[in-house]
C-alpha cells in the first residue's frame, strides 16, 4: 500500500496525518485537508520550527511581549537595532506575518 503522504485530491487537498507520522496510515490517523492544515499538524506536533526553535533565529519568545509592547515608544529601526534584527524584522512582527504563535499580552 503506497504511503498516504504521496496522495493528492484534484482539488488541492492532501492525507493529513494527525500524528505526523508518514507510516501511520490507520484510518482513525488520516483525514483529508489542505497542504495549510497539514503545515499546522506539523507545528502542533512539534515536527516544524517557528519562533526561537528555528536554528537561526535572533530572537526569543519572551522578546516578542516587549517588542509589542515599544511600538508605541520607539521606531521600528530603534527597537531593531536594541534586539540586533532588521526594522522588516519588527515591522512584521507588528502586522502579524511572524511571530504570530506568542499570544498578544492582555491589557
Amino acid at each position: 500500500m503506497a504511503a498516504c503522504r504521496w496522495l493528492r485530491g484534484t482539488d488541492g487537498h492532501e492525507c493529513c496525518h494527525a500524528d505526523d507520522i508518514p507510516s501511520n496510515n490507520r484510518l482513525g490517523n488520516l483525514r483529508w485537508g489542505t497542504r495549510s492544515d497539514n503545515l499546522l499538524d506539523a507545528v502542533r506536533n512539534g515536527r516544524k520550527a517557528i519562533g526561537e526553535r528555528q536554528w537561526n533565529a535572533k530572537l526569543s519568545d519572551v522578546d516578542i511581549p516587549e517588542i509589542r509592547r515599544l511600538f508605541g515608544e520607539a521606531s521600528f529601526v530603534a527597537i531593531g537595532r536594541r534586539y540586533g534584527v532588521s526594522e522588516a524584522t519588527i515591522r512584521q512582527i507588528k502586522h502579524g506575518r511572524t511571530w504570530r504563535h506568542i499570544p498578544e499580552a492582555s491589557p
